[in-house]
């Protein structure tokens, strides 16, 4: 079984940039966690891509600390959970970043 992409995005190995994301059915979301996924593997990679800063809200837009030491012909998952409309009621979302190969343009897809 699959999980369901709501989005994605590419980016290059050097960049360092937050992302973000917005929820069209909610006033506004709280953060609960942002976890990072390479190629589909069980580790969580967070603090490893988004080692310093802090994710933010503003109403119902969450932009993420900013993104970086991705590696080129890879895919990260991106999991995000917030609390929804300022209860403890939780909406979780995956997005996938994009890292193609320098060269080739490839990304590894598993």
């Amino acid at each position: 079984m699959g999980i369901l992409i709501a989005g994605e995005r590419e980016l290059g190995t050097g960049s360092i940039e937050p992302l973000s994301f917005q929820f069209d059915d909610y006033t506004s979301v709280g953060v609960v966690s942002v976890a990072a996924y390479k190629n589909g593997s069980g580790a969580d990679l967070a603090s490893t891509i988004m080692p310093s800063g802090s994710h933010s809200v503003s109403g119902n837009i969450l932009t993420t600390k900013p993104i970086q030491n991705l590696t080129a012909g890879c895919y990260y998952i991106l999991s995000i959970i917030v609390t929804v409309n300022g209860t403890t009621q939780r909406d979780h979302r995956y997005f996938r970043i994009i890292v193609p190969n320098e060269k080739s343009g490839l990304v590894r897809t598993k």
